[in-house]
């Protein structure tokens, strides 16, 4: 049995809607897209730096919820999703693959001590453990 027919099978993704994996790609693809076109429409009027990122926040979040194994895929679909929201806003290609991968790379970043790849894995229940953290 594969990792993902394993998540399949638990109905991990979404217990109500019974999405599915595959779903799950689609439905973060679709909101990181949604999101990132937003706010690059609110701000093409003043800048071209976007003061808030919703899309980098739901996909962080998305992410934290999955285990590990999801977590890469989950990534990737937030890639797509940037990716195509920079082209549809103008980007050049080459332009839009640095922007999505940039901001692929910063959930990334933030992911990282919440996995447990810098030892003991932080519980931020206690104020010791954040302090730690911090």
């Amino acid at each position: 049995m594969r990792w993902w027919q394993r998540h399949n099978e638990e109905r991990r993704f979404h217990p109500r809607l019974n999405i599915g994996f595959a779903g799950l790609l689609v439905a973060v693809a679709l909101t990181t897209f949604l999101l990132a076109g937003t706010s690059v429409w609110l701000t093409s009027y003043s800048s071209r730096i976007a003061s808030v990122w919703l899309a980098n926040g739901v996909l962080l979040a998305v992410a934290l919820r999955h285990r590990k194994l999801v977590r890469w895929p989950l990534l990737s679909a937030g890639f797509a999703g940037n990716l195509i929201a920079n082209t549809m806003n103008g980007d050049a290609l080459s332009i839009a693959v640095a922007l999505a991968a940039c901001n692929t790379a910063e959930v990334a970043l933030v992911l990282l001590p919440f996995s447990g790849h810098f030892g003991r894995r932080h519980r931020f229940d206690r104020v010791a453990s954040m302090a730690r953290f911090g």
